[in-house]
């Protein structure tokens, strides 16, 4: 009787086990339904738009509130392909927009120091979804830009990062002598601040001490932008400099090299392995709003530095338009790396091309009436080309007033280099040290062209400098994407 209890005891509890078991697999059973709701396949919800219904939507894709009970996740974006034919063909389309409509309903207008317009209403069409990205968002993260399961979109205006950007990043930020920082200068954009806040966050014998231009011989500036790369190297071997700065002369395409990239955006080859070693180049610019870079230039150069000369010699000072003109009648007795009317080169129109073409000859100067560059796209589009690539491949483009605000400049300077002093230090400069914004000479000057030209001058000004403000407005744009949607962008 005792052995027929036991049996029946045990024979209870295992059926309880048994049932226990099946309950707990039931439930996880449900319990993961619920998150496959999320990622199964099921009906297909509306498609997240594309370029062209994301410019029409773009003030509703990005920074809206998630309702309660809403599910959804966040689209995913990719660069356009290594080779860059998708960017080059986005923007020189762009380029062949007719002016008014380019400048009025593409673009927004220009002028003020984001570029675009004065305010997140005057964007146009907005290609580079710069009213989302201004403010903060990311155009691709929001119910309107996304879909059930994370689908990737190819962004035709966005270059892949540089090759092995990172990597030399890393190498730099650790102090080894195999990188150095090649900072291009455009006049006026931003160059002594960058190289003072150089010389706060790098060792003294780092940084050359005039202006980060490294001297040749008997010259304080040796304008490294006219040495071969092998000269280059062998005075880093030297110096042990760990940036250099370029402000006279056009970027030379062949610095490309030192860190195994090409203009075409490929792969390094095995002779690019060859011909290549340390120490590798991170490439750096500031860029500044095209109009009112010139109109700094003009402010500086014009009256500011001239103004004891002229109170001696009662002259009065040129007019902007005289000072520009005189400029450009003497760009043909240039020569790189010489100081022949170097500084004429600042009062170039479409300066940034000129610039990132490598010095071509062909970039458009306003010689025969406001427009007649779009009509004849030979005079413009392979140097216009060539300047995307090059900038394509920089590692950082840092638009100047990001750069000297708050925030978003010193993270990316931060996020790339390491730096983390941001006040100002090294020759003797005059603004805000603090705040590391300043200037060399005659105080920190507010130069909006938009306020300074009359509308018909402004409006002339602008078209005549189509190239550059397209190329600008890019650059801020993928600036602002590589900040802002970092959880999106698949690289």
């Amino acid at each position: 009787m005792l052995l027929r209890h036991l049996l029946l005891y045990f024979l209870l509890v295992f059926v309880l086990l048994i049932a226990t078991l099946f309950y707990s697999r039931d439930l996880g059973s449900s319990s993961s339904s619920i998150d496959d709701i999320n990622d199964s396949d099921g009906p297909p919800q509306e498609r997240p738009p594309g370029r062209e219904t994301a410019k029409k939507n773009n003030d509703k894709a990005g920074g809206r509130r998630r309702k309660a009970g809403e599910i959804y996740s966040t689209r995913k974006i990719r660069p356009a392909s290594p080779s860059l034919e998708t960017v080059v063909r986005f923007l020189t389309d762009l380029a062949k927009t007719p002016p008014d409509r380019l400048r009025n309903e593409v673009l927004g207008g220009g002028g003020g120091g984001g570029g675009a317009g004065d305010g997140e209403e005057d964007r146009g069409e907005d290609p580079f979804m710069l009213r989302e990205l201004e403010a903060g968002r990311c155009p691709w993260r929001g119910a309107e830009a996304t879909t059930r399961g994370a689908e990737e979109s190819v962004v035709e205006w966005l270059p892949p990062r540089p090759f092995d950007s990172m990597d030399i990043a890393r190498a730099y930020r650790d102090e080894e002598r195999t990188a150095v920082i090649w900072y291009e200068h455009l006049s006026k954009a931003g160059g002594t601040t960058f190289c003072s806040l150089a010389q706060s966050n790098m060792k003294r014998s780092r940084v050359p001490k005039y202006h980060c231009m490294p001297r040749k011989g008997k010259l304080m500036d040796g304008r490294v932008g006219s040495w071969t790369n092998e000269e280059f190297v062998t005075h880093l071997g030297e110096k042990g400099h760990g940036i250099v700065s370029n402000e006279w002369d056009p970027f030379s395409l062949e610095k490309l090299k030192l860190s195994r990239r090409r203009l075409d955006g490929g792969e390094p080859t095995k002779e690019d392995e060859r011909t290549t070693g340390d120490p590798r180049a991170l490439f750096v610019t500031t860029l500044r709003d095209p109009l009112d870079r010139l109109l700094s230039v003009y402010t500086f150069f014009a009256l500011t530095t001239t103004e004891k000369w002229r109170e001696k010699n009662n002259s009065e000072a040129p007019t902007f338009h005289e000072w520009i003109s005189n400029n450009q009648k003497r760009l043909g007795n240039y020569k790189v790396g010489t100081k022949v009317v170097f500084r004429c080169n600042t009062a170039r129109y479409n300066h940034i091309v000129w610039r990132f073409s490598g010095g071509m000859e062909s970039s458009p100067l306003p010689k025969k009436g406001r427009g007649h560059q779009r009509k004849d796209a030979s005079t413009w589009e392979e140097s216009f080309e060539i300047a995307i690539r090059a900038l394509s491949q920089h590692d950082l483009i840092l638009p100047m007033d990001i750069m000297s605000g708050e925030g978003l400049g010193k993270a990316a300077l931060h996020d790339l280099l390491g730096w983390d002093d941001f006040k100002a230090s090294g020759r003797a400069m005059v603004g805000d040290k603090e705040g590391g914004h300043v200037v060399t000479f005659g105080g920190i000057k507010n130069s909006n062209a938009r306020a300074y030209f009359g509308e018909e001058e402004f409006r002339q000004l602008w078209e005549e400098n189509w190239l550059d403000n397209i190329l600008y407005l890019w650059c801020r744009a993928v600036f602002l994407v590589r900040l802002h949607c970092k959880d999106v962008l698949a690289e």
